[in-house]
């Protein structure tokens, strides 16, 4: 199984689209986007057997990423941090 350029492409795509929608977003829309991503969130992905929700799980924590850097930019890692913290799940 080689390389599949075409998922690359794909990921990079969506990678830039979502980049474009997080700029576009003002700070309240952007707060309440990451909050509405941390509650819908599989913290437990990374525990399954199953490639598709893991991969899907990584994906979400990627994004998640993401905004949690756009909002830091915004001078708002604190609120960021404050909402990580409600939302994350331990074991």
């Amino acid at each position: 199984m080689g390389f599949d350029t075409t998922k690359w492409f794909k990921q990079q795509y969506l990678k830039e689209s979502l980049a474009q929608d997080l700029l576009n977003m003002d700070d309240t829309k952007l707060l309440s986007t990451y909050e509405d991503k941390l509650k819908a969130h599989d913290w437990f992905y990374y525990m399954s057997d199953d490639s598709r929700r893991y991969n899907s799980g990584e994906k979400t924590a990627e994004t998640l990423s993401d905004i949690k850097a756009e909002l830091g930019k915004r001078g708002l890692a604190d609120k960021a941090k404050e909402l990580f913290d409600t939302y994350k799940k331990t074991r």
